[in-house]
């Protein structure tokens, strides 16, 4: 009897790994597709969601996006993350981008209530936090909670994995503090497995974030200057490196002498705003590459007509920061920021003359436009930025042209004495000296500042 019943027990388990491996050969033939008892073969809306967006159409799919985002957590979480990767691929994403961010968000609640971004991949992580950095629409709350589960799996992560998270959620523009210093601690061991790209983008991501994190940041410059520098990739990557380098004021000059190398090899790639950045850098930084600024200007000027008033701003100031001269530049530069004046903002107004004038680069038409379009838009100045732009006018000898925003600027050079910094007050004081403008009620604003300001330091 004990022999039968083996018999029979032996039979059922064969009989059933033969229906599995049936079943395994017709899943794998039709991978998407349901099938019912009468043969017909049946599509589920995983399969027709994604037909519907490889067809790509021009236009945004506002039904479809509307029945993906009420019926997507339904399904597969392979098929959820599969679809959401799709997104951004489509041509209607750049005006779809905050329909698509409820379809993104549906995803994400699923993931958080259901518990089921613990069984994540990290290929699946990336591609939802890939498509949340780049979606329109931010939801914080559940930003917060995916944060919270990414936290919890942080020594999981790969390095790609790692890199990804800090990089959406800086984009994102909701720095979280505690998954930003969970993150940096791991990267510290893994920096040898991230790509170039991925460490150009994960210390850009800390920098701006504003999150400091010194070791992570050191770690990756010694990884550069070893053996990474030459495979640094895309033209963004490069100023992304060495601006967050400049921007947390972290010092590499092994690494910035390396970039520097690469940047020179690469030049032809960049764009106005590729120019802009990694000059504004190696100011910012102090570090001096002058074989760098003159590959830029070179390559630049065959761009002068591409640039945009900011681009320009940040270019004229970084070669007057850094003590450059590319005359043949700077005046093509000069002539186009001219003919953009209806783009012009008070901060790239006071850069670009301050950078004019500290290069003693004589532009007078610069100056009386800068100067008519600072008169007419007063109110819209910050105070810094008038004491930069007065300076200006005093170094390049427009004090008399400048009389009237002279007199203007006065009344809220006053009122707003306590917001200018110990430099900006400098700069008023000399660029009136300069002008030769006579000013008794602002000296005395500012020479009673001046006592307000060393008093603390006299009683220490």
């Amino acid at each position: 009897k004990l022999q039968f019943l083996y018999l029979i027990v032996g039979t059922m388990l064969r009989v059933q790994a033969v229906r599995q491996h049936v079943w395994r050969r017709w899943a794998a033939s039709t991978p998407r597709d349901e099938k019912s008892r009468s043969g017909k073969v049946r599509t589920s809306n995983a399969t027709k969601w994604k037909e519907a967006l490889d067809a790509n159409p021009p236009e945004v799919p506002t039904k479809l996006l509307a029945d993906m985002k009420a019926g997507i957590a339904s399904q597969p979480l392979s098929d959820m993350c599969g679809l959401v990767g799709r997104l951004p691929k489509a041509n209607w994403w750049p005006a779809g981008r905050s329909e698509a961010a409820g379809v993104v968000n549906a995803v994400v609640v699923h993931l958080v209530t259901q518990k089921a971004a613990a069984t994540m991949t990290e290929v699946q992580i990336r591609t939802v936090l890939q498509v949340l950095g780049k979606c329109s629409h931010r939801d914080a709350s559940l930003q917060d909670d995916f944060a919270k589960v990414l936290e919890k799996r942080v020594r999981s992560l790969d390095s790609r994995t790692l890199a990804t998270t800090v990089w959406a959620y800086t984009t994102l523009s909701d720095v979280r503090r505690d998954l930003f210093s969970a993150v940096a601690k791991e990267c510290i061991g893994k920096v040898g497995q991230l790509s170039s790209q991925n460490l150009s983008n994960t210390v850009w991501a800390y920098a701006t974030a504003r999150h400091s994190a010194p070791t992570l940041f050191e770690a990756v410059a010694v990884q550069m200057c070893h053996r990474r520098i030459e495979k640094l990739g895309g033209a963004e990557a490069i100023p992304n490196l060495v601006w967050a380098y400049a921007t947390v004021k972290h010092s590499a000059p092994r690494l910035f002498d390396a970039v520097a190398a690469k940047a020179r090899k690469e030049v032809t790639r960049f764009k106005p705003h590729h120019f802009a950045t990694t000059l504004r850098a190696y100011a910012t930084a102090r570090h001096s590459a002058p074989g760098l600024f003159t590959s830029v200007a070179a390559e630049a000027f065959k761009q002068v007509g591409q640039f945009d008033p900011f681009s320009i701003s940040q270019i004229v100031w970084a070669f007057a920061e850094s003590r450059e001269s590319a005359p043949g530049l700077l005046f093509a530069l000069a002539e186009r920021f001219l003919s953009l004046s209806d783009e012009w903002s008070p901060k790239v107004c006071s850069d670009v003359a301050w950078g004019y004038a500290t290069l003693g680069h004589a532009v007078p038409e610069l100056y009386g436009r800068v100067i008519g379009f600072a008169v007419e838009h007063l109110d819209c100045f910050k105070v810094w930025h008038l004491a930069k732009l007065l300076w200006a006018c005093g170094k390049a000898g427009q004090g008399h042209e400048a009389r009237g925003l002279f007199d203007a600027a006065a009344p809220i050079l006053i009122n707003d004495v306590r917001g200018l910094t110990d430099e900006a007050l400098l700069q008023v004081v000399e660029a009136h000296a300069m002008a030769e403008h006579d000013a008794q009620e602002l000296f005395q604003a500012y020479t009673k500042e001046v006592r307000r300001r060393q008093a603390p330091q006299n009683e220490e």
